[in-house]
């Protein structure tokens, strides 16, 4: 009988490469240079794949529409030209979201139980703001509440005294990201615990953090 021979393998923090499998003693050999790396899985991308997780159960539809914001971009270059403060144009969709949402709130309704919906009366908004969190970048929401009795200005006011905060849950949550999936589906039934944590609906903005246009279609919602 022979004895099992030692396999000498590398470790995470020593491969740096394309490393190729010798079946010579059982021994991996690098035969050419490096040509990849291995790094540590960003814990705050752990917290976006449980929100991807608590969103599973949920039915959402995408729809797509287009509206002409010419005028209001005008407007807003001709602010920046005159050297007064120009207003965020995500304040302004804000802002226009928070009437339309007012009109008829059964767009923002959060289901209770079976048999019964929640109607709120305020329009909160959640809009997600990137953040660095460990030298990763990630996607914290702050929420306006009541938009749709603010103007657009006021929602810029607010913008500009919380943009720069860091929430202090999905801190807890990125040191811990298995809290969310544990508590989440807890919590997430309770419509007044969703509408305080995360409003009644959201805006994300493309243009918030880098140039040119497209769609963003969220496949998961903040609690």
């Amino acid at each position: 009988m022979s004895r099992n021979k030692a396999v000498d393998t590398p470790t995470a923090s020593q491969v740096h490469g394309s490393d190729t499998a010798s079946g010579q003693r059982g021994r991996v050999m690098r035969t050419k240079p490096a040509d990849y790396q291995l790094v540590p899985f960003p814990t705050t991308q752990r917290v976006i794949v449980d929100l991807q997780r608590l969103s599973e159960h949920k039915h959402m539809i995408q729809v797509l529409t287009e509206v002409d914001v010419t005028i209001p971009r005008q407007v807003i270059h001709e602010q920046k030209a005159r050297g007064a403060e120009p207003l965020s144009f995500t304040a302004f969709i804000a802002a226009c979201l928070g009437k339309a949402v007012d009109e008829d709130k059964a767009v923002q309704a959060y289901r209770k139980g079976r048999n019964q919906l929640v109607l709120f009366q305020d329009v909160d908004i959640s809009i997600m703001v990137e953040h660095e969190v460990e030298g990763q970048k990630f996607p914290l929401p702050y929420v306006v509440r009541a938009a749709n009795r603010k103007t657009a200005r006021e929602i810029r006011a607010f913008q500009k005294r919380h943009t720069a905060e860091v929430l202090p849950i999905p801190r807890l949550l990125q040191r811990w990201p298995g809290l969310l999936l544990l508590g989440g589906r807890v919590l997430l039934r309770s419509p007044f615990y969703r509408k305080r944590s995360a409003g009644t609906c959201g805006i994300t903005a493309v243009g918030m953090f880098g140039k040119g246009s497209g769609w963003g279609i969220p496949t998961a919602t903040p609690p």
